[in-house]
């Protein structure tokens, strides 16, 4: 199973993967304190990355570490942004559990495209004039904060 297919079926490992190759060392403590996450979660994630085979003593095995670098991650906090396709995922470390939201690309520029157009919007503005949910308008402008296009000021977003 390449890195592609393992990120795919299981994309809750990726702040895991990141933070790993960001140098954090492959141990349930290290990650555990990196992520905010509990050592019990940072435990589950090394042992699916060893059961798959990612890990070469406390760190990615090279091949997997270079196809990392050649993906659109971004980061920003606790929120873990992978472009697949026409796909973005989001991964959100909480305490307890790493939380995935898959949102459609053209949703995400069709909200851009609207803050653009605006000073600022709330998320269910955003959602009353684009016709979709306001859940879904709320996760496509978490990601545009991931992506570092979109400042959060109270309820308000603004185009940054």
């Amino acid at each position: 199973m390449n890195a592609e297919e393992v990120l795919a079926r299981k994309p809750w490992l990726l702040p895991f993967l990141y933070a790993i190759l960001q140098g954090v060392e492959a141990r349930a403590g290290p990650l555990s304190k990196a992520l905010g996450v509990k050592r019990q979660v940072a435990k589950a994630a090394l042992r699916e990355l060893a059961k798959i085979g990612a890990l070469e003593g406390y760190s990615l095995k090279r091949e997997l570490a270079e196809w990392l670098e050649r993906q659109s991650i971004a980061v920003k906090g606790r929120r873990a942004l992978w472009r697949k396709g026409q796909t973005y995922v989001l991964a959100v470390a909480r305490r307890n559990r790493v939380s995935i939201y898959t949102l459609p690309a053209d949703l995400v520029d069709k909200v851009e495209t609207l803050l653009k157009s605006c000073e600022e919007v709330s998320a269910a503005d955003a959602a009353s004039t684009l016709g979709c949910s306001p859940l879904a308008a709320s996760r496509a402008l978490q990601v545009l904060i991931v992506l570092g296009k979109v400042k959060r000021v109270g309820r308000l977003y603004r185009y940054a």
